[in-house]
């Protein structure tokens, strides 16, 4: 990717950087694919929570299903606090937070950090157990184990020092979940890589961004590797992912999305069908761009109903004109 410029409007960020970064080939565009709940996928998987892996196998949402419980109420009836609450608590959790800290940094007393932490463990007992089993271990062994068998030596889990102590242990089930994580984005771009150099494709893997993979592309080599780089994600050849459901062992769902665009700042969803009825990529990425800026305008209030209703006809008049781009 190169150096580029570009103006600030009002949804950007004041510096915004990624904008800088785009394709080094003529009409070529930046591919970015972001493994989905990646770190609650592998959490799933960990502790083998009967309701998470139903949740992924079925495409259903998790933090909603997670605010059920937690709030003892059907999931048609959970707000939008609700989810978002929900969704802090069990990243908190995997990140060994407690319910003290993670009132103060949430803007809630004390009691309701506690309530949701007790209801959390107690609707999700294999999550708890498998915590509490990794506590145990570091403190006996000074190390945990990552699915895939590398190991991260933590001395301080048996420190006298109560703080570091706890310290050692919050990062603990973290480590198994990120080793995890990280070792999926390895491997999956030591496979990208191998397709890449065995087929003299012009596509460059230039960065990886947690667990998102960046991918440098020219026109004509988009749809293969969309595809090839989503395949090499979502179905990395290893046996900790076969797990037993319900009598039949099945594939864990590790699934990953794909965006598009111009540059590193400005993505948006990729869809091969609808990609089809452009000349351009190009194309493709600034008739969405333009629809996606009059929803941010509508979503902040910059618009009224009627107004929004308008623009949008306005750009989906000019469709033909991005089609041959």
């Amino acid at each position: 990717m190169v150096a580029h410029t570009s103006n600030v409007d009002l949804f950007d960020y004041h510096h915004p950087i990624k904008r800088s970064f785009v394709s080094r080939f003529d009409g070529g565009v930046i591919l970015q694919a972001d493994y989905s709940a990646l770190e609650l996928r592998v959490t799933g998987l960990l502790t083998k929570d009967k309701d998470m892996t139903e949740i992924f196998l079925n495409g259903g949402d998790l933090h909603k299903n997670t605010a059920s419980l937690v709030y003892n109420k059907p999931e048609e009836e959970i707000t939008v606090d609700e989810r978002k609450k929900a969704k802090t608590v069990s990243f908190s959790l995997l990140y060994g937070d407690v319910p003290f800290s993670f009132a103060s940094k949430n803007n809630m007393p004390v009691e309701e950090a506690e309530e949701l932490f007790n209801n959390y463990y107690k609707n999700k007992p294999a999550v708890g157990k498998a915590i509490e089993e990794t506590h145990e271990f570091v403190q006996e062994h000074g190390y945990v184990e990552t699915l895939q068998g590398f190991r991260r030596f933590i001395g301080n889990a048996t420190s006298k020092d109560k703080q570091k102590r706890n310290q050692a242990l919050r990062q603990s089930f973290n480590a198994k979940i990120q080793g995890a994580g990280a070792w999926f984005t390895s491997m999956a771009i030591t496979y990208i890589d191998d397709f890449i150099q065995s087929r003299n494709m012009k596509a460059k893997l230039v960065a990886t961004v947690h667990d998102s993979i960046v991918v440098d592309c020219p026109p004509e080599e988009v749809k293969v590797m969309s595809k090839v780089v989503l395949a090499c994600m979502e179905n990395l050849p290893f046996d900790f992912l076969y797990i037993d459901y319900n009598g039949e062992q099945i594939r864990y769902p590790i699934v990953a999305d794909m965006e598009i665009g111009t540059s590193y700042g400005d993505m948006i969803e990729y869809k091969e069908e609808e990609l089809d009825e452009f000349r351009t990529p190009i194309g493709y990425i600034k008739y969405n761009l333009a629809l996606q800026k009059i929803n941010d305008y509508k979503e902040s209030g910059k618009l009224s109903d009627e107004q929004f209703e308008s623009a949008i006809k306005q750009v989906e008049s000019q469709k033909s004109i991005y089609q041959q781009m």
